[in-house]
């Protein structure tokens, strides 16, 4: 059992940075019928606890544990993108193989503990592993079926990712799956013109002439891969998501994404 972060109590749940081969087996029995991870019998080595003991430095896992039950309630993993999947996999320009980066990935909150931050919290701790191995950039993986996930990347208070490309099911995963991408200090101007990504409207002075120079629309979130590349390829970036006030926030047929580009 690996240890607790000392006085580490946060939002009424025990904090955990996992550090032996039985805790990391024990995140993945949890997290792989929460999330619909099916390897088939056959895992790759990435995703396996021997990898995550024996590779610090390429991956890290946070977990929250129930104080009474220590049972694992929410999980994040982060891991180093290796340079053959940054276009193949991730579907990000070319130019960013020359540059470091780190997926969040497998993140969860059990249903019971919702409502406790522990999804930011999680990707908090990510940005603060990514950071600290000099990372240029993060990226996360969405499904469109989960607009909840959406929703909490996309509206992070200090952090929020920018949607930038699709892919179909593939890599054990079962939906089509958005990536979102941003540099690892979001408010960072610099760092989106280094990673030649748009800068966010949020981040530019708001005044009538800054206004002018973006334009939005609307897209449903159950649309095509064909037409989210579509809008990829034209220059659009996905920038938040919205639901009918009608409907529930994890029915997709009433979902829509917000694109927004500049002119």
């Amino acid at each position: 059992m690996s240890e607790f972060q000392r006085g580490d109590v946060e939002r009424g749940m025990l904090q955990e940075e996992l550090m032996d081969t039985k805790s990391v087996d024990e995140f993945y029995t949890v997290a792989n019928p929460i999330l619909g991870v099916d390897w088939e019998g056959h895992t790759p080595e990435a995703y396996t606890s021997d990898y995550a003991i024996a590779q610090p430095e390429k991956t890290k896992i946070f977990v929250f544990r129930d104080p009474d039950s220590h049972e694992i309630v929410a999980g994040g993993k982060a891991a180093i993108i290796e340079e053959s999947e940054v276009e193949d996999y991730f579907r990000l320009p070319p130019h960013f193989s020359n540059k470091k980066g780190v997926v969040f990935e497998y993140a969860f909150v059990k249903s019971d503990a919702r409502g406790k931050n522990l999804h930011r919290e999680l990707l908090k701790k990510r940005n603060e592993w990514a950071s600290a191995i000099g990372a240029d950039y993060v990226c996360v993986e969405l499904s469109t079926e989960n607009p909840r996930a959406i929703n909490v990347q996309l509206r992070d208070k200090d952090n929020p990712f920018i949607l930038v490309s699709v892919f179909p099911p593939s890599h054990g995963m079962p939906d089509n799956y958005l990536v979102g991408v941003r540099p690892v200090e979001y408010t960072d101007e610099a760092k989106w013109r280094e990673l030649q990504l748009p800068i966010p409207s949020d981040l530019a002075p708001v005044t009538e002439v800054s206004i002018k120079k973006y334009e939005w629309r609307e897209v449903p979130l159950n649309s095509s891969i064909e037409e989210l590349n579509g809008l990829f390829k034209e220059g659009w970036v996905g920038v938040d998501i919205k639901y009918d006030v009608n409907s529930s926030q994890d029915n997709i047929s009433s979902g829509y994404l917000i694109f927004e580009r500049t002119k």
